[in-house]
């Protein structure tokens, strides 16, 4: 579904990215770990266009979509949930999700987020800013969703939940990937992210060190030697 090839990105002069290759394959959950400036997050703004192209490579599908300017790829069927949600705080939570679902191709509805975050069916006239940091996320989700994506970027979700928020999020991925959604997950809560993900990227100074099943994961040298764990 999506693979990088030799990508390299940074913010001005400073380059954070050398040469990142990896594969995220279709209906899979990829998880993409590191220690905090491994360049993680900047992969992800890097796909999704946020930052300008500088080399390598990036196919969805097989398509190359490098340098294609963020609405695009939005409407190309890319999701994403950056860090620290972002949502529309002034707006309610339906006006939120109903914003999103316009460029969307109808295959998610109000329902059918409601259903899979029963704690926004409640909360659909209120003002997303006066959600918890729980609800928010699933809110951010639920909007990225709404856009019908192939693929779903998932940048630390699981940041500053408490351990019932982060139990129903994680029923909530769990049942996007029984349903074969495709995500690629940046997550530094490592149980959370191995418990999901079928594949793991271990990236450190912006390039790949590790790339394997999740099950060999778990006693990979390079675990600890990258993570310490």
């Amino acid at each position: 579904m999506l693979e990088l090839t030799g990508l390299t990105a940074g913010y001005g002069p400073a380059e954070v990215l050398h040469g990142l290759s990896l594969r995220v394959g279709a209906g899979t959950v990829h998880a993409l770990l590191g220690r905090n400036g491994a360049g993680k997050t900047t992969a992800l703004r890097r796909i999704m266009g946020l930052l300008p192209h500088r080399e390598g490579r990036i196919l969805l599908a097989g398509q190359e979509i490098a340098d294609w300017p963020t609405p695009h790829l939005a409407r190309a069927g890319i999701g994403y949930v950056p860090e620290g949600r972002e949502v529309f705080a002034t707006l309610t939570v339906r006006e939120n999700l109903v914003l999103a679902g316009r460029i969307g191709r109808g295959e998610w509805s109000l329902p059918r987020v409601s259903a899979l975050f029963p704690n926004l069916a409640a909360r659909m006239e209120a003002p997303a800013g006066a959600l918890s940091g729980g609800e928010q996320q699933m809110l951010a989700i639920g909007r990225a969703l709404m856009t019908s994506p192939r693929l779903l970027l998932l940048d630390e979700p699981s940041e500053g939940l408490s351990v019932q928020m982060l139990g129903g999020l994680g029923a909530a991925l769990a049942a996007l990937k029984a349903e074969r959604m495709t995500v690629l997950l940046v997550e530094q809560n490592i149980g959370f992210a191995t418990a999901l993900a079928d594949e793991v990227t271990l990236i450190s100074r912006g390039q790949a060190v590790w790339s394997g099943p999740v099950a060999a994961f778990e006693g990979a040298e390079a675990r600890a030697r990258y993570l310490g764990a």
